[in-house]
C-alpha cells in the first residue's frame, strides 16, 4: 500500500491544479469558438480568434442573436476565468511550487530516457561516494532519497536525482527501473534495504542488486531476498583499519629484533 508523503502530496495537489487549469482553459476557448462559429456562420479559426478578442476585450462590436449571448456570456464568466487561471498561475509561481513541479517533471523525463543504468538508493554518506565515482567512469545513474535537502545538493553537483521513497513503486518506476541495469540499495536501514530489494526484483526480475547491510545477521536475509551483493561499509572499514595496525605491528616487531649493531672497532673491514 503507497504511503503519501507531503513533498509528493504537494507534487500531486500542484499536477491537479494544473489539469483544473488547463480544462477550464480549453472548455472556455470552445465554448467560444464553436458558439462564435455557429452563430456567426464563420470558420472555427475566425470563431477562436472572435473568442480571444472577447476575452481580451479588444473587440468593441456588439454582436446580434445567438453571438450576442456568447459574447455576453465570454464576458461575464470568460474574462472572471481567465483572470482566475492567471492568479492561480502566478500563486504557484511567487511560492516556487510550479518551479519545483517542473524540475522534477524534467527528472522524471530525463530518467524514463536512461537504459542500463544504476538506480541508488539512499544519498546518505555511502551513497553519495558511490555516485561522485560513478560520475567520474561516465557512468548513468540517477538518485532517489526522500530528504529534500539532500536531494538540492545532489541536483546542484549535476546528478539525475528524484525526491521521495524508494520503497514507492510509483517512484521506482519512474527511475525506470524496468530497463536498469542494477539497484544499488545503500538506505541506513537494513531492514528498508530488503524490502527495496524484494520490490526491485519484483519490478525487474533481471536487474542486480547491491545492498548495504548493518549486521552480518541481515546479510543472509538480503541474499535471500534477491540481492547479489552485500557490503558492510563499517566493517570493511574496521578490517582495512586493522590491517594497516597489523602493519605497525609487525614492523615495530622486526625492528625489535634485529640484533644489536656491534662498534666500529669490531666490525670486519
Amino acid at each position: 500500500m503507497s504511503v503519501w508523503t507531503p513533498h509528493k502530496l504537494e507534487t500531486r495537489l500542484v499536477r491537479e491544479q494544473l489539469k483544473i487549469l488547463l480544462v477550464l482553459a480549453v472548455l472556455l476557448a470552445a465554448y467560444g469558438t464553436i458558439g462564435y462559429s455557429i452563430s456567426l456562420g464563420v470558420s472555427l479559426e475566425q470563431g477562436f480568434n472572435r473568442t480571444v478578442e472577447t476575452l481580451a476585450l479588444a473587440h468593441t462590436g456588439e454582436e446580434i442573436g445567438g453571438a450576442r449571448f456568447v459574447q455576453i456570456t465570454l464576458l461575464l464568466f470568460g474574462v472572471f476565468l481567465v483572470w482566475f487561471i492567471a492568479w492561480t498561475l502566478l500563486d504557484l509561481v511567487l511560492q516556487g511550487r510550479l518551479g519545483e513541479y517542473w524540475k522534477e517533471v524534467k527528472s522524471v523525463i530525463q530518467a524514463r530516457a536512461l537504459k542500463n543504468h544504476y538506480i541508488i538508493c539512499g544519498a546518505g554518506r555511502v551513497g553519495i561516494h558511490i555516485s561522485e565515482l560513478l560520475y567520474e567512469k561516465g557512468i548513468p545513474f540517477i538518485v532517489i532519497d526522500s530528504d529534500k535537502s539532500i536531494a538540492e545538493k545532489i541536483a546542484k553537483k549535476g546528478f539525475l536525482v528524484i525526491e521521495g521513497d524508494a520503497l514507492e513503486e510509483e517512484l521506482l518506476e519512474e527511475a525506470n527501473i524496468k530497463t536498469a541495469k542494477a539497484i544499488v540499495a545503500v538506505i541506513p536501514e537494513t531492514e528498508k534495504n530488503i524490502l527495496l530489494t524484494l520490490t526491485a526484483k519484483h519490478l525487474n526480475p533481471n536487474i542486480v542488486v547491491y545492498a548495504r547491510a548493518e549486521h552480518e545477521m541481515l546479510v543472509r536475509q538480503l541474499h535471500s531476498a534477491g540481492a547479489k551483493h552485500v557490503v558492510m561499509p563499517e566493517v570493511i572499514g574496521a578490517r582495512e583499519m586493522v590491517g594497516y595496525i597489523l602493519k605497525e605491528e609487525e614492523g615495530q616487531a622486526q625492528t625489535q629484533e634485529k640484533p644489536p649493531a656491534a662498534p666500529p672497532w669490531l666490525q670486519r673491514k
